[in-house]
């Protein structure tokens, strides 16, 4: 629609009268020069909304990262008393934290990096290191070393002040996945509202990504465009001028937007610029006036010469023009189809489009805003699940988390139950986890309605729940609440909505950081009751009483031992499947002795890394182990241990013996004329055994040892008599046969014919 507007305004514009031509010059003039403007002014109008909502992503994320439990937990382990082996579980698992959010980061953001500054430690979401090992190392500026980064940047321009958030010009980076220039976005961080503060992070943008927004924008010969933040620092530009460099212009910054003509170096240049309303951030396209002019002096000779010349040019160039002017526009809403990634369906006005796009486009990243709030439970189930697994160390760390969690759990004793829906086992049928979700929900709103004090329930697996009851009264007046709820409850669901439901409740908790232990009592209720032996509603205390030992003996640690540095996969994994059935399946063992177990069955696994060579990324897991706390959790991450060791040693396993077996060959090739050569010949001569050795062999090769030995001997024999008048009983001898009977039995079993007739073809073709 916008390319027939403009074809009827040209058309009516070349076909006035002369009189009419020339009166109306001045405003065709100002249309055109407009139109200009115009484009530039809505070009830079769409980078300034796309870089305000890329921005706000980098807000996004910092906030997000502001508020991370992990990033809380680190930066003030330096006010307390934290081993320092805690220390290095909790960066572990900080830069496994961080990972997840730089998955979900777009192209915009390259990389993030937390500097805490009592620590001296930058960490990413890849690793972490000190100041001084990360500039130079993984990070470095051109043209400037470590003391004068830390000098003059850090301690004179970042860590002197407080940053509510700051991005720093683009520079030139060298680092470790990024050669180039880059934009770093700095904002500090201080849980205690202290100065100096806590620590600092940086954002880092590629130059690039913003520099392909604004290469879009027609800058004409001579001219440039910039984003200048709000203090009028420089972000980057981009300048056709010949010696590439840029003059900032004062704007009237009492306006969002707007165009003025300024002398600029001696030359008249025309300003477009737009402030935005986020960020206070400036997009200014400066270009030469007269290039501009330019254009308007070629429209006013084409309408005087169309009027002279004749009609059907003046037709042919209006239809050129409609077709160049309507182009930007189309450009523009052909970008905002693709921002949108959506067909190009509509019929309405180009203009109307990009507006309701726009529009549209501001309403969804305001909806943005409400993402942190949305966040909430999520963190909520977070916590919950982490102090049930134990990960938590004192009272201290679980009420800072509470805080932010939004939750309220103080209280003299806590009960917590399991509820199981028993009918229902973990599945990927996508209709009978739809039908489970719903049936969490009805469970979910029954126990609220129904709550005796407060109470969270959580989701745990998929046919697992956990309720956490809160009681400020008595142990017995906590007990009868609890059974009269889960009474309450089970005529309710059982009985009224015949869902077959089952009820573990732990012994009472006094502390919460205890309830990792009460968890595993509760869990261990639920194995109890699939004997067959319980009834609906069971309590801890009511389980039978076992014997007060765990059956772990040195032997059955030897044997583990030897079964993992011997490479043998299967059998370690079954070996450790068998210790967790016999002790924490068909045992009742009392919270301690667990707690004895996981120590044993973790210095099983330190002994082994002792005898081996282990690499990083599998110390790096039996370190997050010797933290586990969860007796489930410690058993499967054994699992995955003994697994990588095992597939590293028989990867070396593989490694040596394809060496051997090349050597072997080459042993045959050069050895294949002594009559000795055989099995044992060779097994002695690499000292490995005849059945290591031909099981090998057959393994990498595919064909017996013996089989080859006489294959290469016969191959040479081939060449012998063909290319030589070499005597057969000679051949026999050179070729490692005893005797020329030998030689020729086994030369026509693999070749079909007798050497004399082999060597006939040969003669036949020479003659």
């Amino acid at each position: 629609m916008i390319f027939y507007s403009y074809m009827f305004s040209y058309v009516l514009m070349f076909f006035i009268p002369l009189l009419i031509c020339s009166i109306s010059y001045r405003q065709v003039e100002i249309n055109v020069r407009n139109n200009i403007l115009d484009t530039n002014l809505s070009m830079l109008g769409q980078t300034k909304d796309i870089m305000d909502a890329r921005l706000l992503e980098v807000d996004k994320l910092v906030k997000q990262l502001s508020v991370e439990p992990l990033v809380l937990n680190y930066s003030h382990q330096y006010d307390e008393h934290f081993t320092d082996m805690e220390r290095y579980y909790n960066v572990l698992e900080l830069t496994k934290r961080l990972s997840l959010y730089q998955a979900t980061n777009n192209f915009f953001i390259n990389n993030f990096y937390i500097y805490f500054r009592k620590s001296n430690t930058v960490i990413s979401s890849k690793a972490f290191y000190s100041m001084s090992n990360f500039y130079g190392t993984f990070f470095k500026m051109e043209n400037i070393d470590y003391n004068q980064w830390n000098q003059h940047i850090l301690n004179q321009h970042i860590f002197n002040q407080r940053y509510d958030g700051k991005y720093y010009s683009a520079m030139p980076i060298i680092f470790e996945e990024f050669n180039g220039k880059g934009i770093m976005y700095i904002e500090s961080f201080s849980f205690r509202n202290s100065y100096p503060s806590d620590g600092y992070i940086a954002v880092l943008i590629d130059e690039k990504e913003v520099r392909q927004m604004l290469s879009n924008i027609n800058l004409f010969k001579d001219g440039y465009i910039y984003i200048a933040n709000k203090d009028n620092e420089i972000i980057t530009f981009i300048s056709k001028r010949e010696d590439g460099q840029i003059l900032p212009v004062n704007l009237d910054e009492s306006r969002e937007y707007g165009s003025m003509q300024k002398k600029i170096d001696g030359r008249s240049m025309t300003v477009v610029y737009v402030i935005s309303g986020n960020n206070s951030w400036k997009y200014v396209v400066v270009v030469p006036t007269n290039q501009i002019m330019h254009r308007i002096k070629i429209i006013n000779m084409i309408m005087w010469g169309g009027w002279i010349v004749a009609m059907p040019i003046s037709g042919l160039l209006a239809l050129y023009l409609s077709s160049k002017k309507s182009k930007p526009i189309k450009e523009m809403v052909q970008i905002m189809l693709g921002y949108k990634n959506i067909k190009d369906e509509t019929d309405e006005n180009e203009y109307n489009f990009l507006k309701n796009s726009i529009r549209n486009m501001l309403t969804d990243y305001k909806q943005l805003e409400t993402t942190i709030e949305k966040q909430k439970p999520l963190l909520q189930s977070i916590f919950f699940e982490r102090l049930l697994e134990g990960k938590y160390r004192g009272n201290a760390e679980i009420n800072q988390f509470l805080v932010y969690a939004n939750l309220d759990f103080n209280a003299k004793n806590y009960i917590l139950v399991l509820i199981e829906l028993n009918q229902y086992e973990i599945s990927d049928n996508p209709y009978m986890l739809k039908e489970l979700d719903y049936l969490r929900i009805i469970v979910k709103d029954v126990i609220n309605s129904n709550l005796p004090c407060k109470g969270y329930v959580q989701n745990f697996d998929e046919n697992l729940m956990a309720l956490l009851l809160c009681f400020n009264e008595d142990v017995d007046t906590s007990i009868k609440k609890t059974e009269n709820m889960i009474q309450a409850v089970y005529d309710l669901l059982h009985h009224e909505n015949k869902i077959d439901i089952t009820f573990a409740c732990a012994s009472i908790c006094n502390h919460l950081p205890d309830l990792g232990i009460h968890y595993l009592q509760a869990k261990k209720v639920l194995e109890y009751k699939k004997t067959g032996n319980a009834n609906d509603v069971l309590w801890f205390d009511q389980l039978p009483k076992t014997k007060d030992e765990y059956d772990y003996s040195i032997d059955s640690e030897i044997r583990l031992i030897n079964l993992v540095i011997t490479g043998n996969k299967e059998g370690a994994l079954k070996a450790v499947n068998n210790i967790y059935n016999e002790n924490i399946l068909q045992k009742q063992l009392s919270p301690e002795l667990i707690e004895q177990f996981s120590f044993a069955i973790k210095g099983t696994v330190n002994r082994i890394i002792k005898r081996i060579k282990v690499k990083d990324q599998i110390l790096s897991m039996v370190s997050e182990m010797n933290h586990c706390v969860n007796i489930d959790t410690l058993f499967k991450m054994v699992n995955e241990i003994l697994s990588a060791i095992c597939d590293s040693i028989n990867e070396e396993k593989d490694k040596n013996i394809n060496i051997i077996i090349q050597k072997v060959i080459q042993y045959i090739n050069d050895n294949y004329s002594d009559i000795n050569l055989s099995l044992t010949s060779i097994a002695d001569h690499f000292n490995i055994s005849e059945k290591y050795l031909s099981f090998s062999f057959k393994d990498k090769t595919g064909e017996n040892l013996s089989n080859y030995i006489e294959k290469v001997r016969i191959d040479k024999a081939c060449e012998l008599l063909s290319l030589s008048d070499m005597y057969i009983v000679d051949i026999a001898e050179k070729t490692g046969y005893t005797n020329d009977a030998s030689f020729r039995r086994a030369f026509k079993r693999l070749m079909g014919v007798s050497p004399t007739d082999y060597r006939k073809q040969f003669e036949l073709r020479d003659s």
